[in-house]
C-alpha cells in the first residue's frame, strides 16, 4: 500500500470518527434538553397545584353575612369552601380586598382609629343584616392570608344591583385604596385609586375630619 493511499484512509476514518462524534453529541444534547424541558414542566405544575392563588380566579362563591368586624373586615357563615377560622368553628373571616379602613383595634388598648366606627358602621349600611353577599377572588392576589382569612372583593346579592362593598366604602370616603406593596397590585386597584382621589377631592366622609384614612 502506498503512503498516499494509507494517509488518505485514515483521513476518512478521521472524518467518519468526527462525524460519528457530532451525531452522537446532538444526540446528548437533544435528550439533555428534552429532559430540562420536562423538568420545567415538573415544576411548573407543582407550583401550579400547590400555589391555586397565582392561578386563574376562583368562581365567585356564595356567603352569608355573620357580622362586620370593621371597615375591611367581615365574618361569614363557614362551609366547605370557607373553612371556620376560629376556634368555635361559627364563621369565616374575609378580609376586603384592595382597601384599608381605619382601625378599632379591639385588641390593644389603643384607642380606635380616627373614623374607625364611622367605617364600621357604613359598611353594616352598605351590607344590611344577614346579607347575602358572593365573593370573587382575584386572578393575581392571594386567595388568603396567614390567619386563614379569605382575600377577597365582597358584593351583595340584595338590591337592584350588585355592589361592590370596597369600591363604596371607598367612593363613600371611610377607607382607601391599599395592598401589601411586597404583593402584586390587585386587578381592581387602578379602579379602587382613582375613587379615593376623587371622595377626598371632594370631602367626603371621614376625609372632611379625619387626616388620614387607613394606612
Amino acid at each position: 500500500m502506498s503512503i498516499a493511499r494509507s494517509i488518505r484512509r485514515r483521513l476518512i476514518r478521521g472524518a467518519i470518527a468526527l462525524v460519528g462524534a457530532a451525531a452522537g453529541g446532538l444526540l446528548l444534547f437533544t435528550m439533555v434538553t428534552t429532559g430540562f424541558d420536562n423538568l420545567l414542566g415538573s415544576i411548573r405544575e407543582t407550583f401550579e397545584e400547590n400555589h391555586p392563588s397565582t392561578a386563574e380566579p376562583m368562581a365567585e362563591v356564595p356567603a352569608q353575612l355573620i357580622r362586620v368586624v370593621d371597615g375591611d373586615t367581615i365574618a361569614v357563615v363557614p362551609n366547605d369552601q370557607l373553612p371556620a377560622t376560629n376556634d368555635a368553628g361559627t364563621e369565616h373571616v374575609v378580609r376586603l380586598l384592595g382597601i384599608d379602613a381605619p382601625e378599632m383595634n379591639k385588641m390593644s388598648a389603643d384607642p380606635a382609629e380616627c373614623g374607625a366606627q364611622e367605617a364600621t358602621d357604613h359598611l353594616v349600611a352598605i351590607l344590611g343584616d344577614g346579607a347575602q353577599l358572593s365573593l370573587t377572588f382575584d386572578g393575581v392576589s392571594d386567595h388568603s392570608d396567614r390567619y386563614g382569612r379569605s382575600l377577597a372583593y365582597v358584593e351583595t346579592l340584595g338590591g337592584a344591583q350588585v355592589v361592590d362593598a370596597g369600591a363604596a366604602m371607598i367612593r363613600d370616603g371611610f377607607a382607601e385604596a391599599w395592598y401589601p406593596k411586597s404583593e402584586p397590585a390587585p386587578e381592581r386597584f387602578d379602579a379602587y385609586a382613582a375613587l379615593q382621589i376623587e371622595a377626598a377631592s371632594a370631602g367626603v366622609g371621614s376625609h372632611a375630619t379625619c387626616a388620614t384614612i387607613g394606612r
